[in-house]
């Protein structure tokens, strides 16, 4: 490979290379810095793709183009740079572009222009040895490690008796535990990226673990019940092993402990615009598996189509050797707007292959102004009876998130949740659920959020909700959420 003399001591210009999903404002901008073509030979930016940069994993250069892959928080991007005058410090130009986002950034929320950017992990970069035979490309991978910590106090009006059952929230789930401070999540992440391949794994302390990994459920009052803990994998909060082939970057295959691949909202409070999860997606589906996904892009940026094979819903083994079966489908026809569709269906009850569970699911998110957003979500489940008539639920919701500063946004969300047959939630009694929901977030110093929230449960059944003296159909909370990454 052959450089000209002079361009060690030459810096090109920002090179602008817009996606195909048309951001507004440029996307990737990088920089070239010497003739060694390895990964100090480049610096990249990500943030006019509102991304994160990770590492530059794949780095391959001749005398007239340079191809490289760039590792982002969300998405890789594989860009080809073409010198058509053979000056390495004029005439570049965008030869193709592929976005290939990752997995996690399924089911992420419309953002907005203010919104704000968190702090980049800690890195460590490890250099590979050199390339055997000239033209080989020389990469880098990335060992990166994020902190999290979520906590939160919360007032039931109320007020049931500190002495029963009642003294947790009723029917909600993250939130669960009333009228007291509690740890919700204490996270390490670890996440490793080379070449094609990404290892991401997160170590989970606090309520959020318990709750997740069936080492607690909830009474038929919505407070939890403790029993058959599992210290060793309750604390794996995910750890999934993603492969994309760099001949073939429109597929993607994972295998591991992994979120579900259903629904509006995420687990993490921090992923979310409201602090408390929605009883649809507590309560309407699952929110987590471990098993396997195929993923293939269609149209770059547009439309993709995942697949999915699990061993159940929240769990590491399954009941009856009979596998859940999921499917997605993502449309993005523009960067303001995203359609998904997402189905599951399987076998869930213990020793029993015959009688299938199946949630159907879509959401819509929608950026209307660059500081107001909306979100929707639709869900319809139903399982099959020995015996008896199928059960089935189903609810929707609407979310609202005007960021009014970079340091301040509130969202409302309201909720409509039907279980005719009180099977999902474990009254035995149908009821139909409304909930109001209002949120304040206030980002007080980088990484450091409160989330002040209001709620009101309300409840066809008069009897649903304990009370200090008896019980009611509706239940007001006031919470208090600290959030800080790392």
């Amino acid at each position: 490979m052959k450089f000209t003399p002079n361009f060690a001591s030459a810096v090109l210009p920002f090179l602008t290379l817009l996606p195909l999903s048309s951001y507004a404002a440029p996307c990737v901008s990088i920089e070239v810095l010497n003739d060694r073509c390895d990964g100090t030979s480049f610096k990249a930016d990500l943030a006019g793709c509102e991304d994160d940069l990770v590492a530059l994993q794949r780095i391959r250069c001749s005398e007239d183009q340079i191809q490289m892959t760039i590792r982002g928080k969300t998405s890789d991007y594989r860009v080809t740079l073409k010198n058509e005058k053979g000056a390495w410090n004029t005439a570049w130009k965008v030869d193709s572009e592929i976005e290939v986002p990752h997995r996690r950034t399924e089911k992420t929320l419309p953002k907005t222009e203010h919104e704000r950017t968190p702090s980049p992990p800690a890195t460590l970069l490890i250099p590979e040895p050199e390339a055997s035979t000239p033209g080989e490309p020389k990469v880098s991978s990335a060992i990166t490690f994020q902190g999290y910590f979520d906590a939160y106090a919360e007032m039931n009006f109320n007020r049931p008796s500190p002495a029963s059952i009642g003294a947790q929230n009723n029917l909600r789930y993250y939130d669960n535990y009333a009228n007291q401070i509690s740890l919700q999540l204490a996270e390490l992440t670890i996440k490793h990226v080379r070449k094609e391949t990404t290892f991401v794994m997160d170590l989970d302390f606090g309520n959020f673990a318990d709750l997740n990994t069936q080492t607690a459920r909830l009474y038929s009052s919505g407070g939890p019940e403790f029993y058959a803990t599992n210290e060793v994998t309750k604390h794996i909060g995910q750890a999934i092993f993603t492969y994309t082939p760099s001949k073939a970057p429109r597929w993607i295959f994972e295998v591991g402990k992994m979120p579900t691949h259903v629904g509006l909202e995420l687990m993490k409070a921090k992923d979310n615009w409201n602090y408390t999860r929605s009883t649809l997606f507590g309560f309407g589906g699952p929110f987590w598996h471990t098993g396997a996904h195929i993923g293939y892009t269609l149209i770059p940026n547009q439309l993709s189509l995942g697949t999915y094979l699990y061993n159940g819903w929240g769990t590491t083994t399954d009941s009856n050797f009979m596998p859940s079966y999921g499917f997605q489908l993502k449309w993005t026809p523009n960067e303001r707007l995203t359609w998904i569709y997402n189905a599951l269906t399987g076998p869930e009850q213990a020793t029993n292959n015959q009688l299938w569970k199946t949630v159907h699911e879509s959401n819509l998110s929608y950026t209307i102004t660059p500081t107001l957003s909306f979100a929707s979500d639709f869900l319809y489940g139903m399982e099959q009876q020995d015996g008896a008539p199928n059960k089935t639920w189903y609810g929707a919701q609407l979310g609202l998130k005007w960021q009014t500063s970079p340091t301040y946004y509130v969202s409302p969300r309201i909720e409509f949740y039907r279980d005719p047959h009180g099977y999902t939630l474990g009254t035995g009694e149908g009821q139909s659920l409304a909930t109001y929901t209002l949120t304040q977030s206030y980002l007080l110093s980088e990484g450091f959020e409160f989330r002040l929230e209001g709620r009101l449960d309300q409840s066809t059944l008069n009897t649903r909700f304990i009370t200090r003296d008896g019980t009611s159909a509706t239940q007001p909370t006031v919470l208090l959420g600290v959030l800080y990454t790392i």
